[in-house]
């Protein structure tokens, strides 16, 4: 998909430094997107810019293996198995794509609890920044690339559906 397909199911996307997933635009997450772009080099990659409406689980399976096993098992388990899944350009990684209406505000982005692997959670919202690379980026000559799903009917899911992916909070009373 190229970014004006991507911005038609309502993914903001902003442009990439070639060959890296750091933003050709330093303030990527308040200028707006057609701004980032008018100077970007054709050869540019591209990210989405999370704006709480659609999330990323960045399964980092170089760091824990199983990752990206327990992140699609739980989601199955909520009954999710035909969420878009990108494969990162290490081949290794998987990005699992959701919708999720209900978000928290002032949150960027949530590490994924150890019991479920090693990650985040990338949301963007109340001005926190979150961005994700998106296909067809490259890294080092090689893809980020979707393995399976459909950008076009990403599942909707509740906040609170996706609490068993961050470590649990504590609590303290006096």
């Amino acid at each position: 998909m190229n970014r004006q397909e991507y911005s038609a199911i309502g993914i903001d996307v902003i442009p990439l430094h070639p060959n890296t997933k750091r933003p050709l635009c330093d303030a990527w997450t308040s200028v707006d997107i057609e701004a980032q772009w008018a100077d970007a080099p054709r050869n540019a990659n591209g990210g989405i810019r999370h704006n709480g409406h659609v999330l990323n689980i960045d399964a980092d399976n170089k760091a824990v293996s199983s990752t990206s096993e327990h992140v699609y098992n739980g989601l199955a388990g909520l009954g999710i198995t035909a969420t878009p899944i990108v494969q990162t350009a290490s081949g290794i990684g998987r990005a699992f794509y959701i919708r999720c209406e209900d978000a928290p505000d002032g949150v960027g982005f949530r590490h994924l609890s150890k019991s479920v692997g090693a990650g985040e959670l990338r949301i963007g919202t109340g001005g926190y920044g979150a961005m994700s690379v998106l296909p067809p980026s490259r890294i080092d000559g090689q893809p980020y690339q979707l393995i399976v799903g459909n950008w076009h009917a990403m599942p909707v899911v509740q906040w609170r559906d996706l609490l068993w992916l961050l470590p649990a909070q504590r609590t303290v009373t006096q």
